[in-house]
């Protein structure tokens, strides 16, 4: 295993810039004009075993996640036929955490302390409402946009709580908010896109936390090899210009500078699926390597990607990576508990809000994350990093721009 990844620059397809800097003067105030309204956007998961097959349809459905050239009616097609036969095999995986994914709770657990916190922060009367939107599970996204607006929002902040941007996660979740708008005919709605949070100083304490409660155990050893895992990504999305690579990478550096750790550590990519080629290694690879050729016993594990517990991390690294491990001469093997509302990273949830209400994130290139000027608008591509703008991006802030004649 490597010691440190390679860390990304401003050429890299990576990508991983930070933003903090960018936004330091601007004053984050509460908005009460226009009516601000919070969409929390995740990408949700069944909550019985009748919803798996629809979620997996949903999922495979989505162009954003699963390109194919064949038209949205291909897709549905071969997205019906591959749902029905992983169902099958899938729903005694939900069985283990109880018969559903325990994200769509987890979530409203933390939309309900990121208003608690808010209100720490500012009038009560001032907080902005705060709405659960989900990408393949209910509530959905495009509902909770449509009753944020009948609730009289007249401005949203597009809130993912994916730590890294890529066009298959945050990407998909912004996209359904702007096809919401449009669906309803309220594409003159201004959204705060925000981009990404893998360099936030609160998110960082969070999972530099949950590693300190796993080594403070009663059976943890002094230094175990840490191995984080992040949700892997087929490469030629990376080929492509997609920020996540660079930006996980990133942001293991950095917890593991803030730690100052000095035992082994690694860094592995998960949950691949399909014939095509990911990034590599694999997590379960990681940890073959970890103890064949290292000759480590004991490994934590720090799903790196995620906010929270779900079907990835409580049975895919805690049920079927644990068993390979201890197959494998494990003696010690652990997985770091999500993040779910430790109070360092609903901080940072607040903080990205507020942010998003000063403007921070409305001309900002989500790869690049360097402010845009005038000239930007109406293109296709950012003139700085050369990426592809996103639909929600591309179409919608650039409407509302140039009718405003910004």
């Amino acid at each position: 295993m490597g010691s440190d990844p390679s860390r990304p620059s401003s050429e890299s397809p990576g990508g991983g810039f930070h933003w903090r800097g960018d936004v330091a003067g601007l004053s984050f105030a509460p908005m009460s004009e226009p009516r601000t309204a919070i969409i929390v956007e995740n990408f949700g998961g069944p909550q019985s075993a009748e919803e798996v097959e629809p979620f997996l349809f949903n999922l495979f459905n989505d162009p954003d996640v699963i390109h194919l050239p064949f038209g949205p009616a291909f897709q549905a097609w071969l997205a019906r036929r591959v749902s029905k036969k992983r169902a099958p095999a899938v729903i005694p995986e939900y069985a283990r955490m109880g018969g559903g994914s325990p994200l769509v709770p987890v979530t409203m657990q933390q939309a309900a302390a990121l208003e608690a916190e808010l209100k720490t922060r500012q009038p009560a009367d001032a907080v902005p409402p705060i709405y659960v939107g989900m990408r393949y599970t209910a509530p959905f996204i495009a509902d909770a946009v449509k009753r944020a607006l009948d609730d009289g929002a007249q401005r949203l902040v597009a809130l993912p709580l994916f730590p890294h941007y890529s066009l298959t996660t945050t990407g998909s979740v912004h996209n359904a908010v702007a096809q919401a708008l449009e669906a309803l005919g309220r594409r003159e709605v201004p959204v705060s896109y925000v981009p990404a949070f893998f360099d936030h100083p609160g998110w960082v304490e969070a999972v530099v936390a949950r590693i300190g409660e796993a080594l403070a155990g009663p059976d943890a050893p002094a230094r175990p090899a840490l191995l984080f895992s992040a949700h892997g990504l087929p490469s030629r999305y990376v080929r492509k210009g997609d920020p996540y690579m660079g930006q996980v990478q990133e942001s293991v550096r950095l917890i593991v500078d803030r730690l100052g750790w000095t035992g082994r550590w690694g860094l592995g990519w998960q949950s691949r699926v399909g014939p095509l080629k990911w990034l590599d290694p694999s997590t379960d690879l990681a940890i073959e390597r970890l103890l064949r050729e290292e000759g480590e016993r004991e490994i934590l594990v720090v799903p790196i990607a995620f906010v929270g517990d779900h079907i990835e991390t409580l049975v895919e690294i805690g049920h079927t990576y644990r068993e390979q491990a201890l197959a494998q001469g494990a003696s010690w093997f652990e997985v770091t508990r999500g993040l779910d509302t430790h109070p360092a990273f609903i901080a940072c949830l607040a903080d990205l809000v507020a942010r998003a209400q000063a403007g921070a994130y409305d001309r900002l290139c989500f790869r690049c994350l360097l402010p845009r000027e005038r000239q930007h608008l109406g293109r296709a591509q950012c003139l700085d990093c050369k990426i592809k703008r996103p639909y929600y991006d591309r179409v919608w802030r650039t409407r509302q721009d140039l009718e405003r004649g910004l």
